[in-house]
């Protein structure tokens, strides 16, 4: 009789047990559902906001708006110049003066007479060092006319700084182009249909060209100095520029600009800088 009441009692409690787990897993299911569909209900509101949240591109306004991204943007200008120094292309413009020669020795430095042709000035159009020079300072202008277009079409007062920098970074590519080869196409555009070809411009309207870009955007160049600027065309840099272009006037031109050259190069000398 013990026993039956012990066994009763603990079926009693297992009864128990049983029916307060059936309680809480309904509970579960009715929170559930009651969740599932508030989160129905919701769901055509939340429909209307189609505005998205990008994290993978950039907004063009956006980042321009802040200066030091335009400087990252545009710096792509800048990377030919690695090949105006410490190469034998860079210095291959020089080798057709009396600035300096590059003289054979045994079989070093022939390279199929080139370096001969220079000295000679019986090079051609085919030279290797007279396709680079060229290929490498068009391609610079290319880029800078193609940036200059990119900038301006954002309309940002941001942009108006870069836009002065690369024509004048644009001027410094042809004062290259007009030194080496004389009478050379003038090109400002990017935009140009897919046969345009540009006629050639001489000597003097590259030069007239180079002068009045530079005098025109030396206002709005930067005069700022340092580490943040460094190798960049600021003020001081255009006004080099300049002087150089001056210096030579004659060899250009026909006509000395010295009192020019000597106004160029106190800007920066009397500058402090």
């Amino acid at each position: 009789m013990i026993h039956q009441l012990k066994f009763d009692k603990h079926k009693k409690v297992q009864y128990e047990i049983h029916t307060t787990k059936n309680i809480e897993m309904k509970q579960i299911k009715f929170l559930s559902l009651f969740f599932f569909l508030a989160l129905l209900l919701m769901t055509p509101q939340s429909c209307t906001n189609l505005d998205e949240t990008i994290y993978s591109d950039l907004d063009g306004d956006k980042f321009f708006s802040n200066p030091e991204n335009i400087a990252s943007a545009f710096g792509v200008a800048y990377t030919n110049l690695y090949w105006t120094m410490g190469h034998k292309y860079g210095v291959g413009r020089d080798c057709g003066t009396d600035i300096l020669c590059v003289p054979q020795r045994g079989g070093d430095w022939l390279d199929g007479g080139e370096w001969h042709r220079y000295h000679r000035l019986t090079m051609t159009p085919k030279e290797a060092y007279v396709e680079f020079w060229w290929n490498l300072l068009y391609s610079g202008v290319n880029t800078c006319n193609r940036l200059i277009l990119g900038f301006d079409q954002l309309g940002l007062e941001s942009a108006k700084p870069a836009i002065a920098e690369l024509r004048a970074f644009r001027a410094f590519y042809y004062w290259y182009l007009m030194d080496i080869y004389g009478n050379v196409p003038l090109v400002t555009s990017f935009d140009v249909p897919a046969d345009f070809a540009p006629s050639n411009n001489s000597r003097i309207e590259i030069y007239n060209f180079i002068e009045q870009e530079v005098n025109a955007v030396l206002p709005e160049l930067s005069k700022e100095t340092g580490r943040s600027i460094y190798s960049r065309m600021n003020y001081y840099a255009a006004q080099m520029l300049l002087a150089k272009l001056y210096i030579n006037a004659e060899i250009y031109t026909g006509t000395a600009q010295w009192a020019k050259a000597e106004t160029a190069l106190d800007a920066i000398i009397n500058s402090g800088e």
